[in-house]
């Protein structure tokens, strides 16, 4: 099995979840973690929060067959640099390199899309 995580960051929920997948059967949900994505506190705070939860959902897992996170945001953003632009509900946001920052930290393949 591998697995993928999926983050929906939101203005005022964020939402990170572990996915599990093989070639017998389609991906499934193993564990989630949704809280208050206080943005009030500014973009650090939020980026240290998701961080903390992909550490904490994939600290069960192997983490060699963990192959990517995916990243939607509230805003448009731009896929090809992996930023995000000007969302709207996420105060300070304005190009923010999200994709980069996970990526650098967990050294794995990370996609960024608008929710």
């Amino acid at each position: 099995m591998t697995y993928v995580i999926a983050v929906d960051l939101g203005g005022t929920k964020t939402t990170v979840s572990l996915l599990g997948s093989s070639l017998a059967r389609n991906s499934q949900i193993i564990k989630k973690l949704k809280h208050q994505t206080h943005q009030q506190r500014g973009k650090k705070f939020v980026i240290t929060n998701i961080i903390k939860d992909i550490e904490l959902i994939s600290q069960s897992i192997n983490k060699e067959k963990l192959i990517g996170i995916g990243i939607a945001a509230p805003s448009t953003v731009d896929t090809r640099k992996g930023v995000v632009l000007f969302p709207p509900n996420l105060k300070g946001w304005k190009n923010v390199p999200l994709r980069d920052i996970i990526q650098k930290k967990f050294k794995m393949p990370v996609t960024l899309e608008n929710d």
